[in-house]
């Protein structure tokens, strides 16, 4: 299977810079490069922590040195995305953390640092948003030892739920391959539905459930087709809905449980437009072609989700370009596109809540993965989770809301030992 999000992401690392060089010496060599930080951020009610690190593949195979700033400007603002001020000067020191005490409760604030040495053009960091506020540390809700469980997805009164294992095993271990299981939440037991499966989701006021499937296609020409299907709960059959050289992802059925949206890349191979079609798989329908110049590969489009009338479907981009981020909505009736979030982060996965009042999503707003909420009266957001409580599973971005005011996702156990397992934050 083709990485549903091939993302390496290296989180609260950070390697001290190699060269400290004398500031008297100003003999530089022209390939020599100043030491760019990125920042991430975690935070409690009142604080913010801030890590400054880079990435280690920065020093391998490389002829210049990483000269250590003499000077390190830290930039602020409070409330808005401008505005900045320098709170901050270190010279010739290059801090791993700082942290930021007294910060309002539930106001958003925003930080870069730019480093300086003379003779050297000065490096700025990324921008990060963080907001103070209460950690949602989100309880278990599912789990099963020696079952990788994310990608949630449970029935109307959540006795059941279908969930992605992506370390599944059988025959001692001989042969594995990413999986969809059902759970029994009566039993607490679950039960394979199809190997090399991935990212499912309960049809609405049914038994049955969508999701994509390789098993049993050819690789041809390193190309392996993904298609979607359909499985009957009481029936225990499956049925592909699509079929063909082609890789569909993310499906997502409508509320009314008659429409799935999806990511196709039919014409244009890993390059992906949004097709709807029906829940029988017919009147399969391209409802937006996307601008693929900039857009990251099988990356490009994240979990969409449908408005609660299913007028609007809601979906987010990723972008070599920061400025085409964002989440967006299509307007079924007409397809037209407008942006929800006005945003130079990346923003993925948006999911509604029920009564169409908030919206969760993930996002690197803060420099690592974390779940944020937009309410929509208020235009306001609320970090919910910081790196220091739940960990979110970045590379499966499933919300999926169980009522008004809760919703469930996967995410890494606290004992850091690597276990994925299910867990639901309650607002």
């Amino acid at each position: 299977m083709k990485q549903f999000f091939a993302l390496i992401l290296l989180i609260g690392i950070f390697i001290s810079c190699d060269k400290n060089v004398d500031p008297t010496d100003k003999i530089i060599n022209p390939k020599d490069r100043l030491w760019k930080p990125s920042v991430h951020s975690t935070k409690t009610e009142s604080s913010v922590l801030l890590n400054f690190y880079f990435f280690p593949g920065e020093l391998v195979y490389r002829d210049y040195e990483i000269l250590s700033p003499e000077k390190i400007e830290l930039y602020a603002a409070e409330g808005q995305n401008s505005g900045f001020k320098i709170i901050k000067t270190f010279k010739n020191e290059v801090p791993k953390v700082y942290e930021i005490l007294n910060l309002k409760s539930n106001v958003p604030y925003y930080y870069f640092v730019k480093t300086y040495y003379e003779g050297v053009q000065s490096q700025v960091s990324n921008k990060i948003m963080t907001v103070p506020g209460k950690n949602e540390d989100g309880e278990t809700y599912v789990e099963l030892p020696g079952e990788a469980m994310t990608m949630p997805s449970p029935n109307k009164d959540e006795s059941q739920l279908v969930f992605y294992n992506r370390e599944y095993t059988w025959d001692n271990g001989s042969y594995g391959a990413a999986s969809i299981f059902l759970y029994n939440a009566l039993s607490k037991k679950s039960e394979l539905i199809e190997i090399s499966s991935y990212m499912p989701d309960w049809v609405p006021n049914s038994q049955k459930i969508v999701y994509c499937t390789d098993n049993g296609e050819a690789n041809i020409n390193n190309y392996v087709p993904q298609q979607i299907a359909i499985y009957d709960v009481n029936s225990k059959k499956s049925m592909r809905l699509t079929n063909g050289r082609t890789f569909q992802i993310n499906p997502a059925v409508s509320n009314d449980g008659q429409w799935i949206v999806y990511g196709s890349d039919k014409g244009h191979e890993n390059k992906f437009d949004l097709w709807k079609m029906k829940i029988d798989g017919s009147q399969k329908t391209k409802i937006l072609e996307l601008n693929h110049t900039n857009l990251a590969g099988v990356n490009e489009l994240a979990m969409a989700s449908w408005s609660k009338n299913d007028d609007y479907i809601y979906y987010g981009l990723t972008s070599s370009n920061a400025g085409d981020n964002g989440i967006f909505k299509l307007n079924v009736q007409n397809n037209t596109t407008q942006r929800v979030l006005d945003t130079e982060w990346m923003d993925l996965a948006p999911s509604l809540s029920p009564d169409n009042t908030k919206m969760a999503f993930v996002s690197l707003r803060s420099g690592i993965p974390e779940i944020w909420l937009y309410n929509f009266a208020g235009k306001s957001f609320t970090q919910l989770t910081s790196n220091q409580s739940t960990l979110f599973d970045f590379t499966t971005p499933k919300i999926e809301w169980i009522s008004n005011d809760e919703f469930v996702f996967g995410g890494y156990s606290k004992d850091g030992l690597g276990k994925t397992l299910i867990y639901k934050i309650s607002l």
